[in-house]
């Protein structure tokens, strides 16, 4: 019996024992959670006290706005103000353009009258000048188509006539044929060999024999009498007698050797380019 009644005071004291324990737990618990809410309401407190960063970013942004729109708005009334007195100043000057005395006009009228009368005169003059100098070159042309020429004269007009339009000829189909520094030499006056000289430059033997062949057929198709071509088999200097023009075809070495140009030159003869 001792031992029943034994565990059975055991067995109260640890029920007893752990109705301590749970009440204490359980007090632990409840002090907890209210910490727990405790300091949940002091962050809502905080959070409601202190701003967001994006809404201070806002915020600051809208200011900037506002002050930026508040500059414009001062630059626009600037503007507007300078435009109203430049405005303002050219109403003044107009004004006093307006009031100038009429004197002034006047004179100015008077001025423009005299210069315009003035240079009307001017070139009253330079045109009955131009109209003397027009019948004087009449006059002179009339007096020297009045002068009757002489069978002979006709002659030698006719003559030279001929020979310019061939050395024309003769130049432009060596340019044509890809002739080098091509030059024409007047001989009238000077000497009783011929009227003109053509000088020029062929690129090889072959290209000058090429050209002497050519302006011969020219030549003798112009009706301009027999021709003479030397200097053909070895093509290093090609003479062609033409009767009133003589030319000269040469290798550019055989030119620079024998130098005709220079001794016409010396002999004052007046050599031009034949392209001229």
């Amino acid at each position: 019996m001792k031992k029943t009644t034994a565990k059975k005071s055991s067995a109260k004291k640890a029920v007893t024992k752990k109705k301590a324990i749970k009440k204490k737990t359980s007090k632990k618990k409840i002090t907890a959670k209210k910490t727990v809410k405790k300091v949940a309401k002091k962050t809502t407190k905080a959070v409601k006290k202190k701003p967001s960063t994006k809404k201070r970013s806002s915020k600051k942004i809208a200011a900037k706005k506002t002050t930026a729109k508040k500059a414009t708005k001062k630059k626009v009334a600037k503007k507007s103000a300078k435009k109203k007195l430049a405005q303002k100043k050219a109403v003044k000057k107009k004004a006093v353009a307006k009031k100038t005395p009429a004197k002034k006009t006047a004179l100015k009228k008077t001025k423009a009258k005299a210069t315009k009368k003035t240079t009307k005169k001017a070139a009253k003059k330079a045109v009955s000048k131009k109209q003397a100098a027009k019948k004087t070159i009449v006059k002179k042309s009339t007096a020297r188509t009045n002068k009757k020429l002489t069978p002979e004269q006709e002659q030698d007009l006719i003559a030279k006539n001929k020979v310019i339009k061939l050395k024309a000829l003769l130049c432009r189909q060596l340019d044509s044929e890809k002739a080098e520094n091509i030059l024409c030499i007047d001989l009238e006056g000077k000497t009783d060999i011929a009227d003109a000289m053509i000088i020029a430059s062929g690129r090889s033997a072959r290209h000058v024999g090429s050209l002497a062949n050519k302006l011969g057929r020219t030549i003798k198709e112009q009706n301009m009498g027999e021709v003479a071509i030397e200097g053909t088999p070895a093509c290093d200097w090609v003479l062609i007698d033409a009767g009133d023009i003589i030319i000269h075809l040469f290798r550019p070495e055989v030119r620079e050797f024998y130098d005709i140009e220079r001794i016409w030159s010396d002999e004052t003869f007046s050599a031009k380019p034949a392209n001229a």
